[in-house]
């Protein structure tokens, strides 16, 4: 039988439904293999800091992604230990965006999953 699979084994967040790195891992011994490393999403140092933080986890297939994109911006990795550490990191960082002159209007937050509850606003 022909079978397309599209996907990454990078991005096998949602356990709950179904989606596992062992799913990818099985189909070579079944079907032909291919790897697809063009990447139109992410920026060459997104994708550089990306490949250094993925590259020890050991279920997962290794490769490396190629940028189509330009290198973007530096990429700024925080340590913080708590969330209420990490809202507040983030205010700082907006902020002094903002005071650097970058409009509110274009700039934006992206939470995996943003639990405002504990930390009421962080306005």
């Amino acid at each position: 039988p022909q079978v397309t699979v599209v996907g990454d084994d990078d991005q096998c967040i949602y356990c709950f439904r179904g989606a596992e790195p062992g799913n990818f891992s099985r189909l070579p011994q079944r079907y032909e293999h291919c790897t697809l490393v063009d990447n139109y999403r992410s920026t060459a140092n997104i994708l550089r800091v990306a490949h250094v933080l993925l590259e020890e986890c050991a279920r997962r297939e290794a490769k490396t992604l190629a940028p189509t994109r330009e290198t973007g911006a530096p990429v700024e990795l925080w340590k913080v230990a708590t969330p209420a550490e990490q809202a507040s990191e983030l205010v700082r960082a907006m902020r002094a965006r903002h005071e650097e002159g970058v409009p509110w209007g274009e700039m934006a937050c992206l939470f995996r999953c943003f639990k405002a509850g504990e930390l009421g606003s962080l306005h």
